[in-house]
């Protein structure tokens, strides 16, 4: 009965704390719920972010921009200023129209807007500018066929014949002076014949130097750069390791010399040629060499008359002339053609 009393006596105490606790409790289960709600919902958002990923939920609040006293504004248009003197365009100047200058201007923009446009009065306004061209063309053509015809230091038929029957002539006498030159100069040059008994090419010149010495009973001297003769050779000179041949040029095998005594020596030709080139380049060489007879030098050189020379360029070039003028232009260049001329031709 005693304990009975005394818990009675404590009870309200005791029920109140109870209830108090019962209170408590059901509102920490209430946030602890709503915590777990709120994290689902967080999880659920950011699911395919990763396992690791961490994100600050409460970042600083971006700096507030600096305020700036409010003022009136007020637009003032300034006039334009005036350009400087040396920036001032003058426009361009224009082509005289239907010139060559306008022309160049003129047919790219035509054509050009043609292919863009090919309207019928884009395409007829590039074709008549090119019609215009091409009667220019025709015209400056039509005016040079009259000049060079007219005028022997321009005509080209004038300096060398043409024409099949003529050409073939003219070539039949170039061909005899060169032959009668090599008969003049044999009896007082010789041939040099520079050759290694181990080159193939070497072999060849040889057989053709054999049929032009014959035929102009040429003295010939055979000169071996390694001490041994070709095939068929009887005499020779030995020249060990070429070093007199070098000191004269000579810098491959086989090579031709022309020697007019005492000591006129020039190379003729490196390398293995054909008779009729080989017999060209001794009577150019002995042109060079003041050794052919002049009467049959102007023969011989036929297909270079009318041509100028360095020597002529150079000479012309001295010349003092007003070359804006074209007669003088033409007085000079007529003079110096013309003394390219042999004299049989000269009137």
């Amino acid at each position: 009965m005693a304990h009975t009393k005394i818990a009675s006596k404590f009870w309200p105490s005791l029920g109140a704390r109870l209830a108090a606790g019962g209170l408590c409790l059901a509102a920490a289960a209430g946030a602890i719920a709503q915590v777990l709600s709120n994290e689902s919902q967080y999880v659920n958002k950011n699911r395919n972010t990763g396992w690791f990923f961490y994100r600050d939920q409460n970042p600083p609040p971006p700096p507030k921009p600096a305020q700036v006293a409010s003022q009136p504004t007020s637009v003032v248009f300034a006039p334009n200023p005036a350009p400087a003197a040396s920036s001032i365009l003058a426009p361009a100047k224009l082509a005289n129209p239907f010139s060559v200058s306008w022309l160049k201007e003129k047919l790219p923009i035509l054509h050009e807007n043609a292919i863009n446009n090919p309207s019928d009065e884009n395409v007829r306004a590039y074709k008549y500018a090119e019609r215009l061209m091409l009667d220019m063309a025709t015209n400056y053509g039509n005016a040079v066929e009259r000049v060079v015809a007219a005028d022997p230091m321009l005509n080209e038929e004038a300096r060398f014949p043409i024409a099949a029957a003529a050409r073939a002539s003219a070539l039949f006498q170039v061909d005899a002076a060169r032959k009668e030159i090599l008969k003049t100069i044999a009896p007082k040059t010789g041939i040099w014949f520079v050759f290694d008994s181990t080159c193939s090419f070497c072999h060849t010149q040889y057989d053709t130097l054999q049929d032009m010495v014959k035929e102009y009973n040429w003295p010939i001297r055979y000169i071996s750069v390694d001490g041994k003769p070709l095939k068929g050779m009887t005499t020779f000179w030995p020249d060990p390791r070429g070093e007199r041949s070098k000191t004269l040029g000579v810098q491959i095998t086989p090579a031709i010399l022309l020697v007019s005594p005492p000591r006129n020596v020039t190379i003729v030709a490196h390398g293995a040629l054909a008779r009729a080139a080989l017999e060209k380049k001794i009577v150019t060489a002995a042109i060079s060499m003041n050794i052919a007879p002049p009467e049959l030098v102007d023969v011989a050189r036929m297909q270079e008359r009318g041509i100028l020379t360095p020597a002529d360029i150079n000479k012309l070039q001295t010349q003092k002339a007003d070359t804006s003028d074209p007669r003088q232009l033409v007085e000079i260049m007529n003079s110096a053609i013309y003394g390219t001329y042999d004299t049989s031709t000269k009137r």
